[in-house]
């Protein structure tokens, strides 16, 4: 793949992780509830499963699960189930200094199924790279562009959790535990209900 494929290839993967949106919300949670670490270790999951469907777009198999209406359907309301059932665990958290939603050893995990259990991560790479892979790419190519792009989206979330987590930031965000929980809470249940909308809408 040419070079500038490359360049924008990653500048198009910044972008898509720092948009805002659940993936942020459940980063930001964790690392409020239980530190850094706990943070870092969502960011790692998620940052695997976007490597994942990066992996399967790149590899053609994407097209085999867009192709299949009922399997994307049920992804996409499994993935809408488990954004409501972390956003009110964070309502009902309060201001406690453990969140409900999942304990410690589940950080790494929920990172992972917040990324897998969204199809249109995999719908995103495919529409990426048709656009910049070589036809003929070699297969470490094609192993490259999947691993750039789990890379940089944990990287990206690595960063956010450490800043958050610091103790520059630790403990003013402490003291607005209780309103900083109910906010992102809102949000994963409104995006979950928002998911529930569109699939409804489009049966």
């Amino acid at each position: 793949m040419h070079p500038g494929a490359w360049l924008t290839l990653a500048g198009v993967c910044i972008t898509g992780a720092m948009s805002p949106g659940p993936s942020l919300a459940l980063v930001l949670s964790r690392t409020l509830a239980r530190g850094r670490w706990a943070g870092a270790r969502a960011a790692i999951g998620h940052g695997f499963g976007v490597g994942l469907y990066a992996g399967i777009a790149v590899g053609g198999l994407a097209v085999v699960l867009t192709a299949a209406p009922v399997v994307y359907t049920t992804m996409q309301v499994l993935g809408a189930l488990f954004l409501g059932w972390m956003g009110i665990g964070l309502l009902r958290a309060g201001g406690a200094s453990e969140s409900t939603a999942g304990s410690g050893e589940n950080d790494l995990l929920d990172g992972f199924l917040l990324a897998f259990l969204n199809p249109k991560i995999a719908v995103f790479f495919l529409a990426l790279f048709s656009q910049l892979a070589d036809p003929n790419a070699t297969s470490p190519e094609k192993v490259g562009m999947a691993i750039m792009a789990g890379t940089i989206d944990t990287a990206w979330y690595l960063v956010v959790a450490l800043l958050i987590g610091g103790p520059a930031l630790s403990g003013w965000l402490e003291a607005r535990q209780t309103t900083l929980n109910r906010v992102m809470g809102s949000l994963l249940c409104g995006l979950a209900i928002w998911v529930f909308i569109h699939v409804w809408s489009a049966t």
